[in-house]
């Protein structure tokens, strides 16, 4: 099939959303949706942030981080690259060998440390997610339990 150009000159479209959303329904990984169209999973990704692909991604059990809007300066931050680091290693997912290495780091050091990430831009308007003391029987996991009093 050979697709259209745009004004710019550049290809049109490749992803069919509607199947995409249905493919990513049924538990397909974002690569796997990718390679069907030919496209990166970054690609994907991107079309799920904007809205055009429609899927589930608020569930709190299934989510990495908790926390919602977080601001754009605090996306990429150490912490939040940790926290996706240890919920796709979690799900069976791949990290590449070098963010693995620093994920084993990073979870030595909430063993050793006992400490649990929160979301706070007020505390640290700079980097937003910080290392608060784990609260034992209510922080479970890697990051702070909001409801808890």
């Amino acid at each position: 099939m050979v697709l259209p150009l745009t004004k710019r000159g550049k290809w049109a479209q490749k992803i069919d959303y509607s199947e995409a959303e249905q493919m990513l329904r049924a538990g397909a990984t974002q690569q796997k949706v990718a390679d069907k169209f030919g496209v990166s999973q970054a690609a994907v990704s991107n079309a799920i942030r904007r809205g055009v692909i429609k899927i589930d991604t608020n569930r709190a059990d299934a989510r990495a981080i908790p926390w919602s809007p977080i601001q754009a300066e605090h996306r990429d931050q150490y912490l939040v690259r940790m926290l996706r680091a240890a919920h796709r290693r979690q799900n069976l997912q791949p990290n590449a060998p070098v963010m693995e290495a620093q994920l084993d780091k990073f979870l030595e050091a909430v063993h050793r440390d006992g400490f649990v990430i929160d979301y706070r831009p007020d505390l640290d308007p700079e980097r937003g997610f910080v290392r608060v003391p784990r609260r034992e029987g209510i922080d479970e996991g890697l990051v702070r339990q909001p409801d808890a009093p």
